[in-house]
């Protein structure tokens, strides 16, 4: 049961929080009024979204949490579908744009980026000092856990999940209501058939009539939204407000407590404190990169893909007579099948066959035909490699040409998601993942363009970043000289030709560069290969198999 309480705040209603802390609802102007002027004079506050989905692009903030302290915390509520009383985007605007905006006030977040786009959907710019927990904690522990609840479970209140439970039993039981009331409407709506709905020359029996009228039904009904009756498909714009309150003003408050934990942790290590600085200032350029986004030709993709799908059906029509039948090329039993009678001994288990193995279960054990095991076969079975590279095109085609066309806006404009917390240290992209676009594929990176005239591409690349930091770590002379402070160096893959595939010195190399520049660069591309390979400890099976597999895109 969740107990109510009338407050201050013009009378909010507040429920009870951790350490003492209060929840409000303020779903009234004057409550708003009356914690806003209590917010303006805060020299820092905490705050987060909820919101209808994940995508920052197709889905919507309903209601916006604030809290400072512990016994100041908000929920409110502004575009939840529940006919409930509730503020607007507008008045949202209106009252809280003047304060996120002051540059004097700084706020604190978990996960920022994402809920500064969420809440600028509703007109409101966050400005100012912007401290992002998330962040905090994984310089101080990256190999640590750092989801909130994960965390204030760990190190706030070991029940720390007990609304977001409340809400998770609700959403199911929504979902059996939602799912009995579809059912009950399909029943009614097929009374409604008769025989004469049935298409042209249907054959069957009374079960395969009913049958076809259900799923008639369930499409002429599927707008309802009982019809969307998983679990999945109730997002939070539908949960109760009376739910929401203390599950989103707990997030909040969960936030600053873990930000006054974590910032003191990395302050008192100077090296931590300066580079938390520097990814606090990237963090506002990375969303305004993620904000502005990047124009694709959506005409361009259209027109692709007919091509691809005619490389795609010319390249499964190989396949086919070189095995002697079709077959599901996306099928791994399929693949297996193949594999079999064609004499190929498949070594790699799946990795449900090795859960069973060390259960002790030798029943339906199966070998794997993913990606790395296609890649060793193409180097001695051709075949192989044409199901590689078919994968390849219908990779391309699905997530690079679909997937661009799905995730563009109403602009044909893409907004990835720019990942900062990475142990890397590079940023890494989602939805789409716009770095791992594949080098030597021409058509998909023609597709991304310039949103008019006054914008040129800038193409910049940190040359061999991986190997200057080998040379400088190990400070082997050879590796040295390539990369002097003063002058041009050695090129290191020519220097990886001429002594380790080549075995000739380095001027020599450099002469059959200009007596057979196509042989050079083939090999040079080797070169690269090997040089990289040792880096990140490929080993002579990785290496064979980035050398050897037909196709191969290299950079």
């Amino acid at each position: 049961m969740i107990i109510q309480q009338k407050n201050p705040y013009a009378g909010a209603v507040s429920y009870d929080g951790i350490q003492g802390g209060k929840y409000y609802l303020i779903d009234t102007i004057p409550k708003l009024e009356a914690m806003v002027a209590e917010l303006a004079n805060q020299p820092m506050f905490a705050w987060d979204t909820e919101t209808s989905g994940l995508s920052i692009v197709f889905d919507k903030p309903c209601g916006l949490s604030i809290g400072w302290g512990i016994a100041n915390n908000f929920y409110i509520p502004f575009d939840h579908k529940t006919n409930e009383k509730q503020l607007t985007g507008d008045i949202i605007e209106k009252y809280l744009h003047p304060i996120f905006a002051n540059k004097s006030i700084s706020k604190v977040l978990w996960n920022a980026k994402y809920d500064l786009h969420m809440l600028k959907k509703v007109g409101v710019t966050t400005e100012g000092v912007i401290h992002d927990g998330l962040i905090l904690s994984f310089l101080y522990d990256e190999n640590g856990d750092h989801g909130l609840k994960e965390l204030s479970d760990k190190y706030i209140d070991p029940n720390a999940s007990k609304w977001e439970k409340i809400i998770d039993a609700w959403r199911v039981e929504e979902a059996k209501r939602r799912k009995q009331e579809f059912t009950t409407l399909v029943k009614e709506k097929i009374e409604t058939y008769t025989l004469g709905q049935l298409p042209p020359g249907f054959e069957g029996d009374a079960r395969a009539i009913k049958r076809y009228f259900k799923e008639l039904a369930e499409v002429e009904l599927s707008s309802l939204l009982c019809a969307k009756n998983k679990k999945s498909d109730i997002s939070y714009d539908y949960i109760p407000i009376e739910l929401m309150t203390p599950y989103a003003a707990s997030d909040t408050h969960y936030t600053w407590l873990l930000f006054k934990r974590y910032l003191p942790l990395v302050a008192q290590d100077t090296d931590l404190a300066n580079l938390y600085l520097r990814e606090s200032r990237l963090l506002k350029v990375v969303f305004d990169l993620e904000y502005r986004g990047a124009k694709i030709d959506r005409k361009y993709l259209l027109e692709s893909v007919p091509l691809f799908e005619g490389k795609i059906a010319n390249l499964a029509k190989q396949i086919f007579e070189e095995v002697g039948y079709e077959f599901n090329i996306n099928s791994d039993d399929d693949l297996r099948k193949v594999f079999t009678e064609r004499g190929v001994k498949l070594t790699k288990l799946t990795e449900g066959s090795k859960a069973k193995i060390e259960e002790g279960i030798t029943e339906g054990i199966k070998f794997s035909v993913d990606k790395s095991v296609l890649q060793s076969l193409a180097t001695k079975y051709e075949f192989a490699g044409k199901i590689n590279e078919y994968n390849k095109l219908v990779t391309l085609k699905t997530r690079y040409i679909d997937g661009l066309l799905e995730l563009a806006d109403d602009k044909d404009v893409i907004h990835s998601s720019f990942n900062l917390n990475v142990s890397s240290g590079r940023l890494s992209s989602s939805t789409p993942n716009l770095t791992n676009i594949p080098a030597g594929d021409k058509a998909i990176r023609r597709a991304f363009t310039v949103p008019s005239d006054e914008f040129i591409f800038v193409f910049l690349d940190e040359s061999q970043i991986e190997l200057r930091l080998v040379a400088h770590l190990s400070q082997d002379p050879k590796l040295l000289a390539c990369y002097p402070f003063v002058g041009k160096g050695t090129d290191v893959h020519t220097l990886a030709l001429a002594e380790c595939i080549l075995q000739v010195p380095y001027e020599s190399a450099l002469e059959f560069q200009k007596t057979d520049p196509d042989m050079f660069d083939a090999l040079r591309k080797v070169a690269k290969i090997l040089n990289f390979s040792i880096v990140y400890g490929s080993g002579a099976k990785g290496l064979q198999e980035q050398i050897c597999t037909p196709g191969r895109y290299y950079d």
